[in-house]
């Protein structure tokens, strides 16, 4: 049991917040305190006057609570407090299930085809590079979670964010160079070296190639992203409640 169990279950009776968020600041509140009461040890208090003196200073009011929650709470976050964890849970379920059919046909065969990303053009190699940096960062996160498995809340979930900047970034790649290659396409045409219907066929392959690398990349880092930080969200839920058990 956790010595600062009984205020920390006091203000999560008091955080009227959907989780995670509930779990999130319950996990900073412990981690403060936990500061404090370190703190007043190296100060040469004892257990118990030193945990007390921690207490004192985050003892938090109704008030305080309050402002807390509003903080916390945007318009979305009320809405979907609203409806209950497990509901939401089965609508994530379906989401990613959905995403993956999603994927799956549209893409089948085609993602693994080296047709595919030669009609992409010289775009398609940022958009791998994003995919590699993505790649990292995925690594990364799963030695943290699953293997090293450090469950240290200040770090928890820390390079997360990081692994949607590599999806955003493929599907504005994509958009570029499709606008690019139409551009393209279409002075060509006006300086006579295109307009036959073969030509127009091979630009609309060529920029839907592009937007297809783009999409599939970023959908695929949505994916993982997605799985990550659920597993990031069950973990401080679980510390949480082990915190005011």
């Amino acid at each position: 049991m956790n010595r600062f169990s009984g205020l920390l279950r006091k203000i999560s009776d008091g955080l009227d917040l959907p989780q995670p968020d509930k779990s999130r600041i319950l996990l900073e509140i412990a981690s403060d305190l936990d500061d404090m009461y370190r703190f007043f040890r190296e100060k040469g208090l004892g257990e118990e006057e030193a945990a007390s003196r921690a207490e004192e200073r985050l003892d938090l009011s109704n008030e305080a609570l309050l402002e807390l929650v509003e903080i916390h709470e945007s318009g979305m976050r009320k809405l979907l407090g609203r409806i209950s964890e497990q509901a939401r849970t089965r609508w994530e379920r379906v989401l990613l299930a959905m995403a993956v059919i999603v994927v799956a046909a549209y893409t089948g065969r085609q993602v693994f085809s080296v047709d595919l990303y030669q009609r992409a053009g010289r775009f398609v190699w940022p958009i791998l590079l994003f995919a590699l940096a993505a790649l990292v960062i995925a690594i990364w996160q799963i030695y943290k979670l699953y293997i090293k498995k450090d469950h240290d809340i200040r770090t928890l979930g820390v390079g997360l964010p990081w692994l949607i900047a590599p999806g955003a970034a493929s599907i504005l790649t994509g958009l570029i160079g499709m606008f690019y290659e139409f551009h393209r396409s279409i002075r060509m045409a006006a300086e006579g070296a295109g307009g036959s219907p073969v030509f127009f066929v091979e630009c609309a392959l060529r920029c839907s190639a592009m937007m297809m690398v783009g999409l599939v990349t970023a959908i695929a880092i949505g994916i993982v992203w997605f799985i990550l930080m659920n597993k990031v969200r069950s973990i401080e839920m679980a510390e949480a409640a082990w915190l005011i058990d």
